[in-house]
């Protein structure tokens, strides 16, 4: 089957351990488009801190955000798909934080609301954390309450230190059974330690799957690359699952391939090596 959609990761793929979309990686993806490719994002950020990208790369496809969980529309800023966690079996969980004093976010697939903060203690963790209380105090924005929340939120989010979040991670287990809630604990690219927390059968895999239905094309007709531990299920899912050169041990044993390194224009490279019709020389 040909391939006919190229589904990226965003950190540790796309972008550099900077955060910087290279120049030649831009030209690439914008090129492949051109020639008849479908383009999109399938990551873990929250979809608002996808539009910038998704409109820098003029993508033609929807995306995919809170590791599955959310699908937009970015330019029409329209949600196609959702699937979040009912209040009541979270409840639990935000009252054990609280009561551990637990500094926490929850999101919603709104794009111009605020998201819900819970801060006990707006201290500086690396600047994170008092950066992002002084934003939102600057903006305006209320710090709520467990007791106030009233809608249902598609993803929990503790970050902070290593120490921060596995007591967060430790709090929360009782809870997390997978079938209905599952976590995610990593260090990213600003050494950061975060804790996210999704809902049970959500995962990369089945958002890149679902968009593939929306889209009426097969997840066998994707190119699909990652980087990390939460990619796994997308590369399984995809016709060709990639391993971006900097991954961690466990996505290369899962993935079908191995390219470069994103610091050094891996994912411009492979791309440029695509559109050259030279796929096989990748291929094992």
């Amino acid at each position: 089957m040909p391939y006919k959609m190229l589904a990226l990761d965003i950190d540790g793929t796309l972008l550099t351990s900077t955060r910087v979309l290279t120049p030649r990686t831009k030209q690439a993806v914008i090129k492949l488009q051109q020639q008849g490719w479908l383009v999109t994002l399938v990551s873990g950020r929250r979809h608002t801190s996808m539009l910038s990208l998704a409109g820098e790369l003029e993508l033609n496809a929807p995306i995919v955000a809170f590791n599955g969980g959310l699908i937009v529309d970015a330019a029409k800023e329209m949600v196609l798909a959702k699937k979040d966690m009912p209040l009541e079996s979270i409840r639990e969980i935000l009252l054990a934080w609280q009561a551990a004093k637990v500094n926490f976010r929850l999101n919603t697939s709104s794009f111009h609301g605020p998201p819900f903060y819970y801060y006990e203690n707006p201290g500086s963790v690396y600047g994170f954390r008092e950066r992002m209380y002084t934003q939102e105090l600057r903006e305006g924005r209320r710090f709520y309450q467990v007791d106030e929340i009233d809608f249902n939120p598609l993803r929990l989010i503790v970050g902070g230190t290593e120490r921060e979040t596995t007591l967060a991670k430790e709090v929360a287990t009782p809870w997390l059974d997978g079938a209905n809630l599952w976590a995610l604990h990593l260090q990213d690219y600003d050494e950061l330690w975060f804790l996210e927390i999704f809902p049970g059968e959500m995962h990369k895999g089945i958002g890149l799957s679902n968009l593939c239905s929306l889209l009426s094309i097969s997840p066998a007709a994707c190119i699909a690359i990652g980087d990390q531990l939460n990619d796994i299920e997308m590369l399984q899912t995809a016709g060709l699952g990639i391993a971006m050169g900097n991954s961690v041990p466990t996505v290369k044993e899962a993935a079908q391939i191995v390219i470069g390194d994103h610091n050094e224009e891996g994912l411009a490279i492979f791309i440029e090596e695509l559109l050259a019709g030279r796929l096989s020389g990748y291929l094992p």
